[in-house]
């Protein structure tokens, strides 16, 4: 009787083991996985919508999803509350549309500090395709902690910019040529320490530009976009879109 006691006790431990790894199995259930062999749960795949865009799962990289996983972004206070407002040259809220394009800003944050995601979606195709503009203003002294990252998408091509210029506790910016294709997406995305703001700008050149010319700004709150004060040359050139702006 105790033998078969005991064997009783050993088969509902088995069965226990079996139902628990299912279970954790299911959970981390596999939804989509991409050309460049990154795995995403649901839940993963949903978060990233927010984060960044719908499709931007199908260009992740495995370096982006390992560092997306360390830091556990999707355990992080999350914020990207959508507020819209009249195109002034003020910086309002989170999100902003003009007739041309659209962007946004979006936290995720632990006590120390923040990922933070801007994204630039144009609605159609620009006609002009120069070198534009996309970067961010601090206050309150934010220290920016990573490299920013500026990936430049469309239907033709996908490259990440390689020019950066970085002013201490003030900011950054990023020029970049815009490329053929359609459906053009210019992300950026970077971690600061919290306690303060983070202003967006995007600004596109309305007519042929140089690199040299794009570079021609400071980092400032009352530049084009609440980010950069551009110099003579290239404040004509350049369209004023909105920018906006998240506590972190």
């Amino acid at each position: 009787m105790l033998r078969v006691k005991s064997r009783l006790i050993l088969l509902s431990l088995l069965c226990l083991s079996f139902f628990s790894s299912f279970t954790l199995v299911s959970a981390k259930e596999i939804y989509f996985t991409n050309d460049n062999g990154v795995s995403l749960t649901k839940e993963e795949y949903d978060f990233l919508t927010k984060m960044y865009w719908d499709g931007y799962q199908k260009m992740m990289t495995k370096e982006e999803y390992q560092r997306f996983d360390d830091n556990n972004i999707m355990d992080r206070e999350y914020e990207e509350k959508v507020v819209t407002y009249n195109d002034t040259p003020l910086t309002r809220g989170t999100f902003h549309q003009s007739l041309a394009k659209s962007i946004k800003i979006s936290r995720s944050c632990d006590s120390n500090n923040c990922a933070i995601s801007v994204v630039l979606t144009w609605l159609g195709v620009p006609k002009v395709k120069s070198y534009d503009v996309m970067g961010c203003s601090f206050d309150n002294g934010l220290q920016l902690i990573t490299t920013p990252h500026t990936r430049v998408s469309s239907s033709d091509k996908t490259y990440f910019s390689d020019d950066l210029q970085v002013t201490e506790k003030k900011g950054f910016g990023s020029s970049f040529k815009i490329p053929t294709g359609t459906g053009l997406i210019i992300n950026q995305d970077f971690y600061v320490s919290r306690n303060g703001h983070v202003y967006a700008s995007y600004q596109h050149a309305m007519s042929e530009t140089t690199l040299a010319i794009s570079r021609d700004y400071k980092i400032s709150g009352i530049g084009f976009g609440g980010v950069f004060e551009f110099g003579e040359k290239a404040s004509k050139i350049y369209d004023d879109m909105n920018g906006v702006d998240i506590a972190v």
